[in-house]
């Protein structure tokens, strides 16, 4: 699937419309255009084009830990990124617009060089494990960002993912837990994680921890077939 950031074509868009968009790809191209303004939604829904996730920002803000939370923290190695992969791949489908993430993306996440990771200047950057019998069955992706603001350092909770034959026991909540107590201790004041509004079951742990809605649209993504 290609997928297409609407910036990257948002002035061809504005002169010639959707359908110039639709004629240049393929015919059976199937692609999803990220971060659709508004104000474009309908224009694309009218062309066949359907929601393919919709994102919202949750924050806590200010961040505040217990003393009594776990800081034990287990790291995933650069030579572990193949379990890593397997863990998101295996969740692919839980959440609208969640594909997984090959080995590739974790070993840029550890370097410091996934895109997205540059983009916002992160730091601090770290993959935490939850393993049961040396197994890893559950990772949360992690970094510090806007560390020159005034409100404060955010602790980015990236991605997180529990293998579904281990899901419901509470390894999630545990998971970010620790993931807002490595943030503070790396000088965080503030915490951010995107999620897809039908992802019913993470939300549910996100608000438990203390997350809450942005008020606004958030990032709508939507799909050609």
């Amino acid at each position: 699937m290609n997928k297409i950031d609407f910036e990257s074509i948002e002035e061809k868009i504005r002169v010639s419309g959707v359908a110039k968009i639709i004629s240049e790809l393929e015919a059976g191209d199937s692609f999803v255009v990220s971060e659709v303004p508004e104000k474009y939604q309908a224009d694309f829904l009218s062309y066949g084009f359907c929601e393919y996730a919709h994102f919202k920002d949750y924050w806590i803000d200010p961040l505040s830990v217990s003393d009594k939370l776990f800081n034990n923290y287990d790291f995933l190695l650069l030579s572990e990124c193949i379990p890593a992969s397997e863990i998101t791949t295996a969740c692919r489908g839980q959440s609208r617009g969640f594909e997984g993430e090959n080995p590739e993306w974790f070993k840029q996440w550890l370097n410091g060089k996934e895109e997205g990771q540059m983009t916002a200047g992160c730091q601090n950057s770290s993959i935490l494990t939850y393993r049961e019998k040396n197994k890893i069955i559950g990772i949360s992706c992690t970094a510090t960002y806007a560390h020159n603001s005034e409100k404060g350092k955010v602790v980015w909770v990236r991605m997180l993912s529990v293998h579904p034959d281990y899901q419901g026991q509470g390894i999630g909540t545990k998971l970010l837990l620790q993931t807002l107590r490595y943030g503070v201790e790396h000088g965080a004041k503030r915490a951010f994680l995107h999620a897809d509004t039908q992802n019913t079951a993470a939300i549910r742990i996100y608000s438990k921890v203390g997350f809450l809605s942005q008020e606004g649209i958030g990032q709508v993504d939507m799909i050609w077939r």
